[in-house]
């Protein structure tokens, strides 16, 4: 339904996988996957704090919109790089997820 209503009017979605990755889906991979929707929604944002027992989060997209996003959100512009050991424990829970440990 919220896809059909942004196909209406033309407007842009944005889905908060904050919740529901690692949780839906059949390999964990949130509520795009376990419904198909990943083509309709135009940009996906999620935390990796949850299920993935990390720091930080991301916003994926391949809408033109990413790039002026980029310039004008302050907690993007205003945040630290995440450490090397940061990036590793997350990269190491999104394989287990998807190798289907999780």
């Amino acid at each position: 339904k919220i896809v059909e209503l942004k196909n209406a009017y033309q407007s842009t979605l944005l889905l908060d996988e904050a919740h529901s990755l690692g949780v839906l889906g059949k390999t964990g991979e949130g509520l795009v996957e376990k419904t198909g929707m990943i083509n309709e929604v135009d940009f996906i944002t999620g935390t990796f704090s949850k299920s993935l027992c990390g720091i930080g989060g991301f916003c994926v997209s391949n809408h033109p919109q990413l790039v002026q996003l980029r310039y004008i959100s302050h907690p993007y512009i205003f945040t630290a790089s995440p450490s090397p050991a940061t990036i590793a424990s997350t990269r190491a829970a999104l394989k287990l997820l998807h190798d289907g440990y999780l």
